[in-house]
């Protein structure tokens, strides 16, 4: 067991409010939190202690959308408008990494990671395998995010993935997914919604039958991008007025629980966005 103890804890229980408690673990568990009796700790006997000295323990932080290995492309191309900084300069190098490369550049940007106090990360990248070697040896968590894109050839190795992925180790999970809007066929992405939930069907805002399992969205990276391969897909005025999140969500038949892997700050209608137009 270890202990932490002298310093300010926030447990985000009462927001960012901080008291003056321990914290002990046990193994990959929090067992302990609070300010132990005397006679709890008369005879205690703790594998490591750590005295914070005033300092501050909270939750660690969570990177919800990385390409983790990219580590070796940071400031190598900068002030580009993003399709050629995209298409000219970044795809080129990555053309040229292997598994082993990516290995390695994971190790260090997990260990950037940590140093920021990040314990977690959504991650959208390729060679999985070394990848997820990488996260394990160095304890960190990682939900890979399928991020497949193109036709609906991927299907295939997306539900592969996440069957294999999700029984490979306690630190890492997979989650059904696909990179952009702009990057998918229209077929991939119903594809993905069939998978993540195959007996779905809006009827009018909410499917009436349960929901199956998360995906994560790439949703609007910029204006130019935004929506406008799949609206030319679609081809019908009902779907031009939608904002892009609601044309992919409603594209994939159902509404999900999803993870935008690029927020979209919007105040939506749900229910006229769906039914009115």
């Amino acid at each position: 067991m270890i202990r932490f103890f002298g310093g300010r804890v926030m447990t985000l229980a009462n927001g960012i409010e901080t008291q003056d408690i321990e914290v002990w673990t046990e193994g990959s568990k929090i067992v302990f939190v609070g300010k132990p009796k005397a006679e709890e700790l008369d005879g205690k006997v703790f594998e490591r202690e750590y005295d914070l000295k005033g300092n501050l323990l909270m939750p660690s932080f969570k990177n919800a959308h990385t390409h983790s290995a990219m580590t070796f492309l940071r400031s190598y191309a900068d002030d580009m408008p993003l399709q050629d900084w995209l298409f000219k300069q970044i795809f080129p190098m990555e053309a040229k990494l292997d598994g082993e490369k990516v290995y390695w550049l994971t190790k260090l940007a997990i260990l950037e990671y940590l140093t920021t106090g990040c314990t977690a990360a959504f991650d959208m990248y390729f060679e999985l395998d070394d990848y997820v070697k990488a996260c394990i040896e160095s304890g960190f968590r990682s939900v890979l995010c399928g991020a497949v894109s193109g036709d609906k050839s991927n299907l295939e190795r997306l539900e592969n993935n996440y069957l294999k992925y999700n029984n490979v180790d306690p630190l890492i999970s997979f989650m059904l997914g696909f990179h952009a809007e702009y990057t998918c066929e229209k077929e991939l992405m119903e594809g993905v919604g069939e998978l993540a939930c195959p007996s779905s069907v809006v009827t009018s805002i909410l499917p009436s039958k349960p929901i199956g399992v998360p995906c994560v969205i790439r949703i609007k990276p910029t204006i130019r991008e935004s929506g406008n391969r799949i609206r030319v897909q679609l081809n019908t005025r009902k779907f031009q007025k939608l904002p892009i999140v609601l044309v992919v969500l409603r594209l994939m038949d159902f509404i999900i629980p999803a993870i935008a892997a690029i927020p979209v700050a919007a105040v939506i209608n749900w229910k006229s966005m769906m039914t009115n137009n």
